[in-house]
């Protein structure tokens, strides 16, 4: 065990000092025997790790957020224990789950005392996008799309725009799709896009301010991110790091956000929070060599 804090303030005091083989000298000064060994200067993730190596491989900090921080930036941690009390403490925010960890953990066991304060105990998931990417085969599919270059900062209003095309062209027809629409970019400059907005669609003839498309057949390589759009960056690295083999991208990459669908006109409010929305992104494939 290793402490941050001054453990004779802490009332389980006996216990914890018995417990404890470590702990951090600026600020633990009373309260441990001769069996502890005070570290200084700044105990860092490596110095963890290196009392992980030397004891039983497992250790136990009692520390404050920023060393859990580094400990979580390093993946060094497996379990969480936590007291949560009814008190607003500064300007509040969340200062150990970002959204890149909210799905990562689960809470396996929590105990509520009389006073108020709330003990948590989670557990480590393995996070959505620490999974591989998945080869697969895909269809041709028949889409109703929209295109356009459009300025980057404009990228918003293109997609409420664009979706709004398809969903008039769509109720012209007296249709309606219960697919989930993509967004597919082509090309990208330092301040425009090329992209395109689109959904899969039934044989019908449309006539409107959407076209009818198509998106690829063949191989390809699929990853779903579980998160706001803030952290896809880590789910193409996924996709950019997996192993296709011979095969090589054929194309620009769509994304599929299977949190909404043009079953009736979108409504955002409808809509589930962002770090729950689920993005399936879908990387065509083609032999080397071949023409895309």
């Amino acid at each position: 065990m290793v402490a941050e804090h001054d453990v004779s303030d802490d009332d389980q005091a006996p216990r914890v000092t018995e417990q404890l083989n470590a702990a951090i000298d600026r600020t633990v000064r009373t309260g441990i025997g001769d069996h502890v060994t005070l570290l200084t200067g700044c105990v860092s993730a490596a110095v963890i790790t290196r009392l992980k190596a030397e004891g039983d491989g497992d250790i136990r900090v009692l520390s404050s957020i920023s060393i859990i921080r580094a400990l979580l930036a390093a993946d060094l941690v497996d379990r969480l224990e936590l007291t949560i009390a009814p008190e607003i403490i500064g300007a509040g925010g969340a200062p150990l789950f970002d959204e890149s960890l909210r799905s990562s953990w689960q809470i396996v066991d929590h105990v509520a005392s009389d006073s108020g304060p709330i003990m948590l105990t989670l557990d480590r998931t393995p996070a959505p996008d620490r999974a591989a990417a998945e080869m697969t085969e895909l269809p041709v599919r028949r889409v109703l799309r929209v295109r356009e270059v459009v300025e980057t900062e404009r990228l918003t209003d293109f997609q409420g725009r664009a979706f709004g095309a398809i969903w008039q062209t769509l109720a012209a027809a007296g249709s309606a799709s219960a697919e989930h629409p993509y967004l597919r970019c082509h090309q990208e400059t330092a301040t425009t896009m090329d992209v395109e907005v689109g959904v899969p669609v039934d044989d019908v003839d449309y006539q409107g301010a959407a076209e009818v498309g198509s998106l690829p057949g063949g191989p390809a390589l699929v990853h779903t991110h579980v998160g706001s759009h803030a952290s896809l960056a880590e789910a193409y690295a996924v996709l950019a790091a997996a192993d296709t083999g011979e095969l090589v991208p054929a194309g620009a990459p769509w994304e599929v956000y299977q949190w909404c669908d043009l079953s009736t006109e979108l409504d955002p409010t409808s809509w589930p929070m962002p770090e729950e929305w689920r993005t399936l992104l879908v990387q065509p494939l083609q032999q080397d060599g071949s023409e895309g």
